[in-house]
């Protein structure tokens, strides 16, 4: 969201704003938005703790950059914020409190056991395929779904500090370096916001077991620490953590 037109700053105000009262006027926020995220309104879209000017982004007013506090004029800035979804058909399982329905598809959290990405994967296949179910580390493509479950995640004083800092999900780009696939085999086709901030970055860690060392398969990350928001991270593919299955159809009446 940005209040500007055409992406100018006006050069004789004191700054540049983007203020969350201010947008609420021409566009419809949530009344208790859980997160924001602020960059430069041109290409390439810089994150705004990484154009090297002074400004502060906060949930709790927006965007706010002073021309005297920088070297240059501030740059033109948009904010985007995370509203939590309300999604219809969304029931907790009365058995067990690590399981949700979405629709007809059910999502069981598993904080343990901790497994490396590809036998997570294994194991939500094989403990329901026993029953009829088509099932995988789950599929998050569509927005209504990844929200309710990070909602899910954030709001659970048992799941929101999982251990090894995040959750198995099913999607990798073990093929082709950064094409991004889901556990099945549909193109991963989500914008940049579902990742957490300069992720998908691949990075290398020669502690990593996998053959290049690198981050080849998605998770839901613990972060910030203090206050996670499970975004999406790439990360290496052997480490052991929790995960999370998608049994699709199980919730179907």
């Amino acid at each position: 969201m940005d209040d500007e037109n055409g992406g100018l700053v006006d050069f004789e105000a004191v700054g540049e704003f983007e203020l969350i009262e201010d947008l609420r006027l021409n566009y419809q926020i949530c009344d208790s938005p859980s997160e924001i995220e602020c960059r430069a309104a041109v290409e390439p879209y810089t994150p705004w703790d990484q154009t090297s000017q002074t400004l502060q982004c906060h949930l709790s007013f927006g965007l706010i950059c002073f021309h005297d506090d920088n070297h240059n004029l501030c740059q033109n800035y948009e904010v985007r914020v995370f509203c939590p979804c309300s999604v219809q058909n969304v029931a907790y399982n009365d058995s067990a409190e690590d399981e949700l329905c979405i629709g007809d598809d059910l999502f069981k959290v598993f904080l343990s056991p901790i497994m490396m990405w590809k036998s997570a994967d294994d194991y939500c296949r094989d403990q329901y395929s026993i029953d009829g179910f088509d099932s995988s580390l789950a599929v998050l493509e569509k927005q209504e779904v990844r929200n309710t479950l990070r909602t899910f995640l954030m709001s659970s004083t048992v799941y929101s500090h999982p251990p090894k800092h995040g959750y198995w999900i099913g999607c990798n780009d073990r093929d082709i370096e950064g094409t991004f696939t889901w556990t099945t085999g549909e193109a991963m086709k989500t914008q940049d916001m579902v990742w957490s901030s300069n992720n998908p970055n691949n990075k290398v860690n020669l502690r990593c077991a996998d053959e290049d060392h690198d981050q080849d398969c998605c998770q839901l990350w613990e972060y910030p620490r203090t206050d996670p928001v499970f975004k999406i991270d790439d990360e290496c593919c052997t480490k052991k953590k929790g995960f999370i299955c998608e049994i699709r159809g199980k919730c179907a009446n």
